[in-house]
């Protein structure tokens, strides 16, 4: 699987926007891995991706994943629940304009995510949340990352 670097490179990332509060330096030095899965997780699973995130996240790595409801969300609760002081313990890759949050549900947890993270997309803002955004998203998810559980 490409780095993000080598996807830009060929030609197929657009222009990239940032926002968040704790992004700086190099993000490809950035040990990072992705933890992504259902929408629609059993209990025991949410419980296992907030878990697994929040003890690799205590351990220095960096937890991608990309804000949707489900095994994303409890990713992205768990990396910051687990985050060291100054850390980038999460990164949310949307497939959304960075003005919108989708899903609506949330909302809060974009703005802890933004405080103590970073909100990435590549789409313009106002950009809706389009079906086909997604599954382009989730090759960023893969370029940030050296693994995926």
């Amino acid at each position: 699987m490409p780095q993000l670097g080598e996807i830009h490179k060929s030609g197929k990332l657009k222009i990239v926007a940032f926002w968040g509060g704790a992004a700086g330096g190099d993000l490809q030095a950035t040990q990072a891995l992705a933890i992504v899965g259902s929408r629609n997780p059993t209990p025991q699973g949410r419980l296992n991706a907030h878990a697994f995130a929040q003890s690799l996240s205590s351990s220095g790595l960096t937890i991608v994943s990309g804000l949707a409801l489900g095994v994303d969300g409890a990713a992205h609760e768990g990396a910051l629940d687990g985050a060291l002081t100054g850390q980038l313990s999460t990164i949310a890759v949307v497939g959304t304009g960075l003005d919108r949050v989708y899903p609506k549900q949330h909302l809060a947890l974009a703005h802890r995510v933004a405080e103590h993270g970073l909100i990435l997309s590549e789409y313009a803002l106002g950009t809706p949340p389009l079906n086909a955004n997604f599954p382009r998203r989730n090759r960023i998810i893969s370029g940030l990352s050296q693994g995926t559980l």
